[in-house]
């Protein structure tokens, strides 16, 4: 564009005008991280009122992006999608605009994924997490992890969008039905991009206290194994318990747990490398001190070197 203003006169002399607002120079466009653009220039005139800058759309026509007053020669750009963006940038006042800057070019090439909100909320027996995006860059998705205050480890899995500029929620179940736990839990998130890397989230906390209805013997975790396996079992009151690993034979080979219990949740890792392949048994007996109630349970565990 030309801001060139030319008058002709009733003596047929034609008159040249320049434009009384200088043309800002040396344009220049940066990336600013998290989808946005940071572009700076030099300011030419003393008399500007603002600059407006201007960015080319996809039918290469440029329209206004946003404003800036008098002296300010930076802008930022939430442009929020991977693509090659073109500005340039005009000055103006009351009663005149600068010719247009030099035009600049930049490919956003990343849009990372970036977190609105993150929130655990207690519905009866379950745990519900709950967490929004606003973008996502090459994102596979999210290993949800928990921890009792030891340990923290996966308890499920959720895809991601991959690449996208729109806003999306996600959420998870964490259901303690059959559990029995009284305490602080903390939950976090494993964001997975398709190549492998990987970053956390904040952690969240939430207080329970949920009682179960009875004993039970979970089964075991994995399940075929090799060569390690988590047994987790519930004892809802104080009681006489013993937990063993048998053979096919039903031979005795290690005791997990032996001798009295108060009340709660357990977990345990059996290793069995230092044994045969093939199928063993976990076998769980109780009986309660408080109300004499008794429990037994069975269950088939498969050893795959």
């Amino acid at each position: 564009m030309n801001n060139e203003l030319y008058i002709l006169c009733s003596n047929g002399k034609i008159y040249e005008f320049q434009p009384a607002v200088g043309a800002p120079t040396d344009l220049i466009a940066g990336s600013g991280g998290s989808g946005t653009v940071d572009l700076s220039w030099i300011d030419n005139s003393d008399n500007e009122t603002g600059f407006r800058i201007q960015r080319k759309d996809s039918t290469n026509i440029f329209s206004d992006v946003g404003t800036v007053g008098a002296g300010i020669t930076t802008f930022t750009d939430n442009v929020g999608s991977i693509a090659t963006y073109t500005y340039r940038v005009i000055a103006y006042n009351d009663t005149a605009v600068s010719n247009y800057s030099n035009e600049t070019e930049i490919m956003v090439t990343q849009i990372p994924v970036e977190m609105i909100s993150f929130s655990v909320n207690v519905s009866g027996n379950k745990i519900l997490i709950n967490w929004v995006t606003a973008t996502e860059q090459n994102n596979k998705g999210y290993d949800i992890e928990r921890n009792f205050g030891d340990n923290w480890a996966s308890i499920g899995f959720v895809k991601g969008h991959g690449t996208t500029t729109e806003k999306n929620t996600y959420s998870f179940t964490d259901d303690f039905t059959n559990d029995n736990y009284r305490g602080t839990i903390q939950y976090r998130l494993k964001q997975i991009d398709y190549d492998g890397t990987f970053h956390y989230s904040g952690t969240v906390m939430v207080n329970l206290d949920i009682k179960t209805r009875g004993y039970y013997l979970d089964q075991n975790f994995p399940n075929p194994f090799n060569p390690t396996t988590k047994i987790r079992f519930n004892v809802p009151e104080q009681s006489r318990v013993k937990v063993e690993i048998i053979n096919v034979l039903g031979k005795v080979v290690e005791e997990l747990y032996g001798g009295e219990m108060p009340q709660g949740t357990y977990e345990k890792v059996w290793d069995a490398s230092r044994f045969a392949s093939g199928v063993y048994y976990v076998r769980m007996k109780a009986e309660s001190e408080v109300s004499g109630n008794t429990y037994f349970r069975v269950l088939k565990m498969l050893y795959l070197k």
